[in-house]
């Protein structure tokens, strides 16, 4: 049976509250849907009433205050798998979103992206100029996981360019064998400001 208005305004509601950087950007709430019942979704109106519980299911999870997931930057294999290409053949430009999302990036990926982001000091206009300079996407729930680990090279990259600038000067021209070597730290980095984020120092 098709989704019921109610359904649609609670999924709506949901939404905003679970992901509200993301209140506005219809592509990662239908990348998100499609996630969870693994099949494209181009649009809440398609749905069943069985799918639409499902998702409002996901979304209250989601929304309940609760400890941030456990971060994979505890795991060194998570950087480890060296991306193949940044653009997967598959999903290109041309098609619309909804023939285009076939996976997306878990929620770990989610979450090592968006606490690098934060880390650099990037609002969501300049994370979005980001993705759609390299992906061709405007939000981390559009990737798919190729890109997601594509995605967290280049932003540790970023991250400690700018941090031996800093330490060097602006003038300083960063070698590769720099940026391997700093990359450690800037995740040992990330960790501590996790735990001030979460102790609240």
């Amino acid at each position: 049976m098709k989704v019921t208005t109610r359904q649609l305004r609670l999924l709506h509601a949901l939404w905003r509250r679970a992901a509200p950087s993301l209140a506005s950007d219809r592509e990662a709430r239908l990348a998100f849907a499609s996630a969870v019942l693994g099949r494209s979704v181009s649009s809440f109106a398609t749905l069943t009433r069985d799918e639409a519980s499902r998702l409002i299911e996901e979304l209250e999870r989601e929304a309940r205050p609760s400890s941030p997931p456990a971060s994979v930057f505890h795991r060194p294999s998570s950087f480890s798998r060296a991306p193949t290409s940044l653009h997967d053949s598959s999903h290109g430009a041309g098609g619309g979103f909804s023939n285009i999302i076939h996976r997306a990036p878990s929620q770990q990926q989610i979450f090592m992206l968006e606490q690098l982001t934060r880390y650099i000091g990037w609002d969501r206009s300049r994370v979005e100029a980001f993705l759609r300079r390299h992906f061709r996407r405007r939000a981390f729930w559009a990737l798919t996981p190729r890109q997601a680990w594509a995605a967290t090279r280049l932003l540790l990259e970023i991250a400690a360019r700018r941090d031996i600038k800093r330490r060097l000067g602006r003038d300083h021209r960063v070698s590769r064998e720099e940026i391997t070597r700093e990359i450690p730290e800037v995740k040992r980095r990330i960790r501590s400001y996790e735990v001030q984020e979460r102790t609240g120092q």
